[in-house]
């Protein structure tokens, strides 16, 4: 809350600092008061045409300019702010607005982001022993009994997340192979579904249509006259 309060101050600061940047301080010496009071103090440096006229001894007066405010130090002091945010949070400097870095290649946003998808996944694991609680609870006013009695049911209540790291569908897909090809017996679970995104309406579906085409594959295969020993085409029964 400190590094925030903070940074709401340093915005307000810039604010201020922008205006003072946009028109520099100009400084007329040695001219008569009425020159530049004449109800509008900035015609000396908004005026599209600026004449000073010298004074009653022939005298021209100094015309000095102070040095431009630059806003350099102010917004890097507002990126140390987005650093020290980052810091305790975990969330990467450019997810603030005040990193004008290069791209970086997807590993380094990878890495990037790391301790931010670390925090999420175990976010989302005290979240689904919440959920699991709740779901017990839920059963047990409509079954009429205790939350004890549901949990020890041998019901598998689990919560089910996405992954917070959003992998893309191809990086996913090739770890997913690489899996099945070390495991095999992946591939006849729904685990492999799951990882891969799929919703469980989607992989009912899946598992559905699955069902019907072996079903039809194997109505098919004994529709399909085979040949006999001698070559001849035994007619199916």
């Amino acid at each position: 809350m400190s590094i925030t309060d903070d940074a709401i101050r340093q915005r307000a600061r810039m604010e201020v600092a922008s205006e003072c940047a946009t028109l520099p301080q100009t400084w007329l010496l040695g001219t008569y008061k009425r020159i530049t009071d004449d109800g509008n103090k900035y015609d000396a440096s908004m005026g599209a045409i600026n004449e000073v006229t010298k004074d009653v001894d022939g005298d021209v007066p100094t015309v000095w300019q102070a040095a431009q405010l630059q806003m350099a130090p102010l917004t890097e002091y507002l990126r140390q702010l987005a650093c020290q945010m980052s810091s305790v949070t975990n969330v990467p400097v450019s997810f603030f607005g005040v990193s004008n870095d290069n791209p970086n290649s997807s590993d380094a946003i990878a890495a990037a982001l790391e301790p931010l998808v670390i925090d999420a996944k175990n976010l989302n694991a005290e979240n689904g022993h919440a959920l699991r609680n709740v779901a017990y609870m839920a059963l047990a006013v409509l079954h009429g009994t205790d939350f004890a009695t549901e949990r020890d049911a041998g019901l598998n209540v689990n919560a089910r997340f996405m992954s917070p790291a959003y992998p893309s569908v191809v990086s996913q897909s090739d770890a997913m192979l690489k899996q099945v090809q070390a495991l095999p017996k992946i591939a006849a679970s729904d685990v492999a579904l799951e990882t891969l995104g799929y919703t469980d309406e989607q992989m009912q579906r899946i598992n559905s249509d699955y069902k019907r085409a072996q079903a039809n594959q194997a109505v098919l295969s004994l529709l399909t006259p085979k040949e006999d020993g001698d070559g001849d085409t035994a007619q199916p029964a």
